[in-house]
């Protein structure tokens, strides 16, 4: 009982420093927000150039695309008709 004791003891010592080296002894660092820095404010400006290369190249990839559509329609339509016909 009295080996357990003793252990017990040794163990609640040592935990007991490495508590105060680690947690009190430590310095405390002021640091600014992480949204003023460098990498936050490039990347806003990145998605901010993004997004208005998409709101232009949105409506000309949307029109190119409705092109093609009809010209898929009629050329399905043209077909069909010549079927009917044979």
């Amino acid at each position: 009982m009295k080996l357990k004791m003793k252990r017990l003891w040794q163990w609640v010592k040592k935990s007991s420093v490495a508590f105060y080296i680690l947690f009190l002894m430590s310095t405390t660092a002021y640091a600014s927000e992480v949204g003023d820095s460098k990498l936050a404010t490039g990347t806003q400006d990145l998605i901010n150039d993004l997004t208005v290369w998409l709101m232009i190249l949105a409506p000309i990839v949307g029109v190119v695309l409705l092109i093609y559509f009809f010209i898929r329609r009629s050329a399905a339509d043209e077909m069909d008709q010549s079927v009917t016909r044979s």
